[in-house]
């Protein structure tokens, strides 16, 4: 769980900056953003996330599932699929010929070596940030900017504002976010709301009804609809 007093992470996106910004991004490289902002999973999660930790019929991504991608014992976890994730993750797949089970999730575009073909988040947002505002060598605008940069992380914190803009409990917020809270830090409860209490059955599924109601409306008030997207 961050500290009390770590400083606020400012830089949170609309639904439609999101949509405009996902959108500007080839499959692949918009799909660990994706991750990160309609699932909460952190860098780590994503870069260790197999094809076999996503249930499309089930309609959840399991998180953390690698010991090696994993924070705390509370990152394991069960986050659904709301329906812009699970279009993307649907298509990714078709696109890539339904790989085996065992593939990474989010493949990196060099293969072996020290790589080991796993994804690079400092490469991947190199490549965003080409995208969503061409600079030439200098440093010098050099075409039309997509919109504000944002990095995988705070992708994830966007996510937790949305839930909380969508009405969700905040101990479910915790428990999808994947916190865990330390004895000895100071007010870490009230953070949470006694995470340790549960979420009570049915209140995840609940939540992705919430998320995706809201995510709903966002799309009606901008006038995009982030579950059609292309």
């Amino acid at each position: 769980l961050p500290a009390m007093n770590a400083t606020p992470r400012d830089r949170v996106a609309s639904v439609k900056e999101m949509t405009t910004l996902l959108g500007a991004l080839k499959a692949a490289d918009a799909l660990p953003y994706a991750l990160a902002v309609y699932a909460t999973a952190r860098r780590a999660e994503i870069r260790h996330a197999r094809v076999e930790d996503v249930d499309l019929h089930l309609g959840v991504i399991y998180l953390g599932a690698d010991d090696r991608g994993r924070k705390s014992r509370a990152a394991q976890r069960a986050v659904p699929l709301v329906k812009p994730l699970a279009s993307m993750l649907r298509r990714d797949l078709m696109r890539r010929g339904r790989p085996n089970g065992t593939a990474l999730l989010c493949p990196g575009h060099k293969r072996g070596a020290k790589s080991s073909g796993m994804l690079s988040f400092e490469a991947l947002q190199s490549r965003a940030d080409d995208v969503w505002e061409p600079k030439d060598k200098d440093g010098k605008p050099t075409g039309v900017k997509v919109g504000e940069r944002i990095t995988a992380h705070e992708c994830r914190h966007t996510c937790a504002s949305w839930l909380d803009a969508a009405g969700v409990r905040p101990v479910v917020v915790s428990a999808l976010m994947g916190h865990s809270v330390p004895a000895r830090q100071a007010g870490a409860a009230p953070i949470t709301q006694e995470r340790y209490t549960h979420a009570l059955p049915g209140e995840l599924q609940q939540a992705k009804t919430q998320f995706e109601r809201w995510l709903i409306d966002a799309e009606k008030a901008s006038g995009t609809p982030v579950s059609r997207r292309s």
